[in-house]
């Protein structure tokens, strides 16, 4: 394989059985932890999840909640992959428990998992000698959210940054920039940029802003109302329309090169903002006057621990 082409993959692992975690981790040189299904709890943490033959130990009572338990520790986009014993029912084989499945089963089990764009079934036969089993292999793909509403459940900043990981071109266009706000994507900006020691090509990063007189609020990217819809290419032609208007903008005689004889006079004709509108902004101009109709509701606001009119 060609080293430009090669990409470096991390594994996290782990097993209910101590000697296995303990066997496993002298195979992959990192410590494999004893755990089960249901103790998992990252939230989108992992690309794809490889269950080869393991959720099989698990009773079929508790099989939705341990599916539910590694699907949301998965990334939308990302695939799960898992394997069972064709049959039907539960048996106890020399001290081991199995729950064999079928596809309707499977289906059942994991119908009432979010987001789930695709289940693909298959069977194989069992390889090893003197075994006549088959096998039920499952591979579950998790749709990609394409609208973004922000908040606590579903923050812009984790998709953003998780996208400019997996990119080769990164194309910005934005009214105006604060270091405030790009300090909460130069890691991931500079990560994509120094690519060579995983044996991937360096993203190509264009940014396009303007000298906008005014402020941005790095919080929207966190935790803002702002909405954010996400375009799949080629399904949604969208993406073509977007990339060309960049491009135009871009290539558009007003548009300059970024450069240090630039900043400085944009630096000695710009009017800093009246106020700060961002808590972590460097500009501290204290806060503005209520207005008689703010201050009337900032009365009406319960104190801490009393109960509200609503």
């Amino acid at each position: 394989m060609n080293n430009r082409h090669r990409c470096q993959i991390l594994v996290s692992a782990f097993d209910a059985s101590q000697a296995l975690a303990d066997h496993a981790s002298r195979l992959l040189g990192q410590p494999v932890p004893v755990q089960r299904f249901d103790e998992v709890n990252e939230i989108e943490r992992y690309d794809g999840i490889w269950a080869c033959a393991s959720l099989l130990h698990v009773p079929a009572a508790e099989m939705p909640s341990n599916f539910q338990a590694l699907w949301q520790a998965l990334k939308p986009g990302g695939v799960l992959y898992c394997s069972f014993k064709r049959g039907a029912g539960e048996r106890d084989r020399n001290g081991r428990h199995f729950t064999d499945a079928n596809e309707d089963q499977v289906r059942v089990w994991t119908r009432e998992l979010p987001g789930l764009a695709g289940l693909e079934c298959w069977l194989t036969e069992d390889r090893r000698p003197d075994r006549e089993e088959q096998w039920l292999n499952c591979l579950l793909h998790k749709g990609t959210r394409q609208l973004i509403t922000g908040g606590d459940d579903n923050p812009f900043l984790p998709h953003l940054c998780s996208s400019i990981h997996r990119a080769d071109a990164i194309d910005m266009a934005v009214a105006f920039i604060k270091h405030t706000g790009l300090r909460l994507l130069l890691p991931d900006l500079q990560a994509a940029l120094d690519r060579e020691a995983a044996g991937r090509r360096p993203a190509r990063i264009r940014i396009l802003t303007s000298d906008y007189l005014d402020i941005t609020d790095p919080q929207a990217l966190q935790q803002g109302l702002e909405w954010n819809y996400r375009i799949n290419y080629p399904g949604d032609k969208g993406f073509l329309e977007t990339r060309a208007r960049f491009q135009t903008l871009f290539s558009d005689p007003a548009t300059v090169p970024l450069s240090d004889e630039w900043i400085d006079a944009y630096e000695a004709r710009r009017i800093p903002p009246e106020r700060s509108w961002e808590p972590g902004s460097t500009e501290l101009e204290p806060p503005p006057t209520p207005t008689h109709i703010q201050a009337q509701a900032l009365e009406a606001v319960p104190a801490p621990g009393q109960p509200s009119g609503l």
